[in-house]
Parts: structure tokens; C-alpha cells; sequence
């Protein structure tokens, strides 16, 4: 029988005592160290494991394709300030003046941003391999189109609420002086109001009117018109969101005001409808609110409860100019309101 050459027997013994080393749990073979586990070479060829996890690099750390590094945003963004002052500055300023104002101020502005982001527009055109390649506008440019913007869509907003109220026949019976027989519900609470003289005082109050009655038409507008009476016809007890009838004058409102009408009854009204069960629930509580403030200054008394529930009713008149005149009345008219 041939014998095995002396190299290949001992290739063959070591690798025999190498395989039995591996398949006995790692023993040492003769001529090295001990060999490796099934389970250390797996993990050392771990396909997942071939970096250390914490040197891996963060997707948000990692540079801008066109190799610029992202700055650090501010905590404080004011870049709508400057947009939302001109918006309602220029809203102050158009309020006083014709009612047809607002609507060309708006109509000015909304074109003015539409050419500026016409004509320097986000260009985008597919680059070599799927990129995508923007043209930026000038900063100013956009800032100028942005405060447009904003200008356009304050007073369109303002615009439009202006013609619902200006909706119907009830200005022009006013600009006439018309007698007029009209339904109205009460939004405000009556305010008393002392005169300068002996006569009695005035009641004030803000209502709607629902129906109304003059020349010979009938109408079912939804305009917001003042109220003034004197105080012994029984205006002053009237309810908060209750429906009266009444006859009186219209009489023109002065400019710039939030009504679109001044009707000077002739009498005592009717209650056609008293409030809501709910409603009544809320009346009661501006009327404690109303207690709960009355130790405190005049100014204070009148202007905390229109700021919270959105009642005017104890504002007194200087102070009701005085924030007309510095553009402050939507404090009382339309957060107190909201919260209300």
C-alpha cells in the first residue's frame, strides 16, 4: 500500500485537530492558539456591527448637497411683524374713509403681490441625474410681496364685512331721515348716559335689524345700527339678545363708525322675543361680572368687561374716543366678543 506523503499527512492531521478544535467549542489545537467559536466569527463578520454605532453620522449633521452648512434657526421668528403691523396700520388708516376704500385698497395690494411673485417666481427646471435646480428671489422683493399680501387680504376681509353690513335699503332710509317701523335684536347691553342738561338721561345700546319697514318697501337685512332713546320710553330694561319692534327715525351714522345707522325710537319697545335659556344663563353672568368690577376706577370699570366678555355697556365715552382715535376699539370689539 502506497503511503501518504509526510507534508499532506500533516496538513491532514492539522486540519483534522484545527476542524475538531472548532467543532469542540474552541480547543486549543497543537501548533497555535485556540480557535475561534462558530459564534465570535459570526459576530466578528456581522454585516451590521462593522462600525461603531456612535461614530455613525447623524442624517440632520450631515452638510447641504451644494455643500453649504445649515445656519442655526432663531428661537424667535419675527419675520410676520412687520407684514401684520402695515396690514393693520393701513386698515386703520382706510377705516375713516368711504366705504368703497377698503375694497381698492385691497384689490392694489393683492395685484401689487401677484406681479412681484409674477416676476421673480421659484424657477425650477430637472437638472442632469434628477436634480433640481431654484432660482431665488431678492429678500426684499419677497418681503415687498409678502406685506402686500398681507395688506390685501386684511382689508378684503374688512371690505367684505363692510358690504354685508351696508347690505340692504336701511343707509340710504338713514341718509333720508326715514320713519321706519323695524325689528331689531339687541348685541350690546343699554348704557345710561347723563346729559349736560335737566332732561332725562339716553339710553345707547347696538342692536341688528331683522325686519325693517320705510317708504313703502319692507326689508330683511342684517345691519348693525344704534340705538338711542331717552331713558323714560323703557329702553333701559331691554335683555341682552332679545327681538323688539319699535318705530322710529333713521339718521345717518358718522364716518368711520361700526354701525351703519342711528335710529331714534318714538316710544317704548315691544318684546317680541325674549332669550334663549342658555342665553339668559350668560346674562346673568356679565350682569355679576358687571358687580363683581364695580369698585373699581371708572376707566377700569368700563374697559375690563368689554376685554373679557366683549360688554361695552359701562365704557365711558372719553375713553370710547380715546380708543377710537388710537385704533384700539377691536380690544373691546372683537377679543371680548370671541371670549364671549
Amino acid at each position: 500500500m502506497t503511503q501518504p506523503s509526510p507534508v499532506v499527512a500533516s496538513r491532514h492531521r492539522g486540519g483534522g485537530q484545527e476542524g475538531c478544535g472548532q467543532g469542540g467549542g474552541g480547543q486549543p489545537g497543537p501548533d497555535g492558539p485556540p480557535a475561534a467559536d462558530h459564534h465570535d466569527l459570526a459576530d466578528r463578520h456581522d454585516p451590521d456591527d462593522r462600525h461603531d454605532p456612535d461614530d455613525r453620522q447623524d442624517p440632520d449633521d450631515r452638510h447641504d448637497p451644494d455643500g453649504v452648512v445649515p445656519e442655526e434657526e432663531s428661537p424667535h421668528d419675527a419675520r410676520l411683524l412687520l407684514p401684520a403691523v402695515v396690514a393693520w396700520a393701513v386698515l386703520v388708516a382706510a377705516l375713516p374713509g368711504p366705504s368703497w376704500l377698503p375694497a381698492v385698497v385691497a384689490a392694489g395690494a393683492l395685484a401689487l403681490a401677484s406681479a412681484v411673485l409674477a416676476r421673480h417666481r421659484v424657477r425650477r427646471r430637472a437638472g442632469v441625474g434628477g436634480s433640481i435646480s431654484v432660482g431665488r428671489a431678492s429678500p426684499v422683493l419677497l418681503v415687498v410681496a409678502l406685506v402686500a399680501a398681507a395688506v390685501g387680504l386684511v382689508c378684503g376681509a374688512a371690505a367684505l364685512h363692510l358690504a354685508a353690513a351696508r347690505a340692504g335699503p336701511v343707509q340710504g332710509w338713514a341718509q333720508e331721515r326715514a320713519v321706519t317701523e323695524v325689528e331689531l335684536v339687541v348685541t350690546t347691553e343699554p348704557r345710561v348716559v347723563a346729559r349736560a342738561d335737566e332732561r332725562d338721561p339716553l339710553v345707547i345700546l347696538e342692536a341688528r335689524v331683522v325686519r325693517a319697514s320705510a317708504r313703502g318697501e319692507t326689508s330683511r337685512p342684517r345691519t348693525p345700527v344704534l340705538v338711542i332713546a331717552t331713558a323714560d320710553q323703557g329702553w333701559d330694561d331691554v335683555a341682552w339678545r332679545s327681538r323688539l319692534q319699535a318705530a322710529g327715525r333713521w339718521a345717518p351714522a358718522e364716518q368711520g363708525d361700526r354701525v351703519v345707522a342711528v335710529l331714534t325710537p318714538r316710544g317704548p319697545p315691544t318684546t317680541l322675543d325674549r332669550p334663549a335659556a342658555l342665553l339668559r344663563g350668560v346674562d346673568q353672568v356679565r350682569e355679576r361680572f358687571r358687580r363683581a368690577v364695580d369698585p373699581l376706577p371708572v376707566d377700569a370699570r368700563g374697559l375690563v368687561p368689554g376685554l373679557v366678555i366683549g360688554d361695552t355697556s359701562l365704557t365711558p365715552p372719553d375713553l370710547t374716543q380715546a380708543m377710537r382715535d388710537t385704533g384700539m376699539t377691536h380690544l373691546s370689539a372683537v377679543s371680548g366678543v370671541n371670549v364671549c
